[in-house]
Order: C-alpha cells, then sequence, then structure tokens
C-alpha cells in the first residue's frame, strides 16, 4: 500500500489493495457475509434463516449491503491511505483472523453438520491460546481493535438471538465486518504512524 499511493494515488491504491485481500482470502468470507444479509432480511424463525444460510442464491438485499459495505471500505481505505495510515493495512487481516478466532471461542455451534461447527468443535484450546495474544499484537493498534473486540460480543448476541448459534457462514461475516469496524476506528480514533 505505502509503494503503491506515490504511484497511483489514494483511490487507485485502496482499490487494488482490496482487489488483492479478496482476491486472496477474503472472497470466501465475502460469500458469508452476503448470506448473513440475507438470512437476517429475511425474518421468521431460526430454522427458516438457516436455510437461507444454505442457499447459494443472493437476494436483492444481499446485493444491495454487499454494494454498501464494499462501498464504505473502499472510502475508508482511500481516506486512511490518503493520511499515510499504511499500518491499518497490516493489522487489518489480522484483526479479522483474531475476531473470528474470538468469535468461536465464546460462541456455540448453531448446527451439528458444516464447516463453522468443524471449526468450533475442533480448534478451541488452540483458540484460547492465540486470543491471549490480542493485547501484545494490537498495542499500537489499541482503540480500533478494542472495536473489533465489541463487535465480536454484538454479533455473538445477534447471531445466538436469530440462528441458534454461529455457522461458517457467520464466522466469514465475522472476519469482513470487523475488518470493516477496524478500517472505521482507525480513521476516527488517530491515524498509524507510516512506517
Amino acid at each position: 500500500a505505502q509503494k503503491l499511493n506515490p504511484l497511483f494515488g489514494p483511490a487507485l491504491s485502496a482499490f487494488f489493495v482490496l482487489g488483492v485481500s479478496y482476491y486472496l482470502a477474503d472472497y470466501f468470507h465475502f460469500d458469508g457475509l452476503l448470506d448473513t444479509a440475507d438470512a437476517l432480511a429475511a425474518g421468521g424463525d431460526v430454522e427458516k434463516r438457516l436455510r437461507v444460510l444454505k442457499t447459494p442464491d443472493v437476494g436483492a438485499l444481499g446485493v444491495l449491503f454487499a454494494f454498501f459495505f464494499l462501498l464504505g471500505e473502499f472510502l475508508l481505505s482511500a481516506e486512511l491511505l490518503k493520511r499515510g495510515a499504511f499500518e491499518a493495512f497490516f493489522w487489518r487481516p489480522l484483526v479479522g483472523r483474531e475476531a473470528l478466532g474470538l468469535l468461536a471461542l465464546v460462541g456455540k455451534p448453531a448446527k451439528r453438520e458444516g464447516l463453522g461447527t468443524l471449526f468450533l468443535s475442533t480448534s478451541r484450546k488452540r483458540l484460547l491460546f492465540i486470543q491471549l495474544l490480542w493485547p501484545v499484537l494490537f498495542l499500537k493498534a489499541f482503540f480500533p481493535a478494542l472495536l473489533s473486540f465489541l463487535l465480536v460480543f454484538l454479533l455473538k448476541a445477534k447471531f445466538e438471538k436469530n440462528f441458534g448459534g454461529l455457522t461458517g457462514d457467520l464466522l466469514g461475516a465475522t472476519v469482513l465486518l470487523s475488518q470493516w469496524i477496524f478500517l472505521f476506528g482507525s480513521l476516527v480514533g488517530g491515524s498509524f504512524s507510516p512506517w
């Protein structure tokens, strides 16, 4: 990000950085985010929402949510690059994965099958160890990482109320939502020192 910014400016650099990020890792979580938005918009009982999560189609509200989510992420990224807050793009994916781990640690599975259940049942002790590293890893990014922490507990309550627990889609949505909140917190909480 730091080397692209002088060459292309913050907007094109943000577009490139986000494109590479989604191509390498976040496209899978993006599917979970859209499925989650669709399921929450569908209403009904827990079983209906879980059925919507499993359908491969994306509804109109999911597409609309995706548009505003990506637009917001792009604008936040461009503004951070404009301010020289390059460290935010180093911490962003780490915060997302740690938020996923924290949610998996404190949450429970909604179903007995699926990727989310496998992740939730076999990795809990390892996740506990990873979570102990949070204060050390994110000391320089304390405020935005704290916002992601708080988001995890809000999402836990929301997911348990609407889905009865966690699924793979909900864990994927958590990664992207926590990264989005981290970028927002980085912007409003003060810029990082440039590398």
